[in-house]
């Protein structure tokens, strides 16, 4: 595929916190996750309480309200997620070992780890992401006979009921998925963290479907979240990481 030099490759880049470096990359686009909840805004990056949004529901969805604010207010071919500590790399040339969750520990997000990862060349990274439909992380899992359901069904910070309930909702309204998502909570290997990159339509396609089940779950488990803890009530963001 030839690459176009006038495709636009949004990649956001989340944060909740000053003080934090980003790469000097046209590609990157830094953005204040939770801005409504914050008293001054971080100078110098998008907000994700501008325009159509759900910044006020960051506690909950995580860095899901980037990806809200992206979906409703910004123009791209290409939409890319990565938090300010977590950046997929693009030098294919390296593969570094990775924790269960696919991460790679670098010792520092500095210009030097990043150039490490491909992001002093955006022009290669255009050429790279131009390629594909999808990119996803490394997979990530669990060992032995763990699968994403138990892991799920038996961590402390997550409630079996608010897996239940959206396996309910995808069984109601997209039954077409129902087969496809048992049979992924009974792997053990599954991608974490809600980084990607997609190509628009695909994007488009992916948020009016997660943004629906996450909603109707949050409708229908409302009087049970008002009792979560502050990890608990990150459930969105635990199960859009499923989704």
């Amino acid at each position: 595929m030839a690459q176009d030099a006038n495709t636009s490759i949004k990649l956001f880049v989340s944060t909740h916190k000053g003080g934090v470096h980003f790469p000097d990359n046209e590609l990157i686009c830094p953005i204040e996750v939770g801005a409504a909840l914050h008293a001054q805004k971080l100078e110098g990056m998008l907000h994700d309480d501008e325009g159509e949004n759900i910044s006020q529901k960051n506690p909950r969805y995580c860095e899901l309200t980037a990806q809200y604010w992206a979906w409703k207010n910004a123009d791209a071919d290409y939409y890319g997620f990565m938090h300010y500590r977590r950046y997929l790399s693009f030098d294919q040339s390296q593969h570094y070992p990775t924790n269960r969750f696919g991460d790679v520990l670098m010792d520092a997000n500095d210009d030097a780890t990043l150039a490490k990862l491909g992001y002093d060349d955006p022009e290669a990274m255009r050429k790279l992401i131009e390629q594909y439909d999808l990119i996803v992380p490394e997979k990530g899992g669990f060992q032995g006979s763990t699968t994403i359901g138990y892991a799920y069904y038996n961590s402390w910070e997550q409630k079996k009921e608010d897996l239940d309930c959206v396996m309910d909702i995808i069984a109601e309204r997209y039954p077409e998925f129902s087969g496809i998502a048992k049979d992924y909570l009974n792997r053990s290997e599954g991608y974490f963290c809600n980084v990607f990159i997609m190509k628009r339509d695909l994007f488009q396609a992916y948020s009016t479907w997660l943004f629906d089940i996450l909603e109707e779950h949050e409708r229908r488990r409302a009087e049970a979240l008002e009792s979560y803890d502050v990890t608990s009530n990150r459930v969105s963001g635990y199960l859009a990481e499923r989704l």
